[in-house]
C-alpha cells in the first residue's frame, strides 16, 4: 500500500466555467461520450491536477478537476 508520502501532485493548469459546467472528453473521442459536471459552486478557474501515488502501473495516477473555492486556483489562473 502506498502511504500519503509517496503522492505526487503537480497543477498542469486550469479548466474554465462560465456557465457552473465542465464538459470532460478525449481527443477524438465522439461527442456523445463526454461526460458533463456540474460544478455546483458556480464559474471560475478551478485547477487540473495529475497526481501519481509513486508505485506506478495502471490506476496509479489520475487527472484531477478541484471544484473547491475558486478563490484556490486563482494563483494559477492565466
Amino acid at each position: 500500500m502506498c502511504d500519503q508520502t509517496d503522492v505526487v501532485r503537480e497543477v498542469l493548469g486550469n479548466v474554465v466555467s462560465d456557465n457552473g459546467r465542465i464538459t470532460i472528453n478525449g481527443e477524438g473521442c465522439p461527442a456523445d461520450l463526454a461526460v458533463t459536471v456540474e460544478t455546483k459552486i458556480g464559474d471560475g478557474y478551478f485547477p487540473v491536477i495529475f497526481e501519481e501515488n509513486g508505485e506506478g502501473g495502471h490506476g496509479n495516477s489520475r487527472i484531477i478537476i478541484e471544484l473547491g473555492p475558486a478563490d484556490h486556483a486563482r494563483e494559477h489562473s492565466p
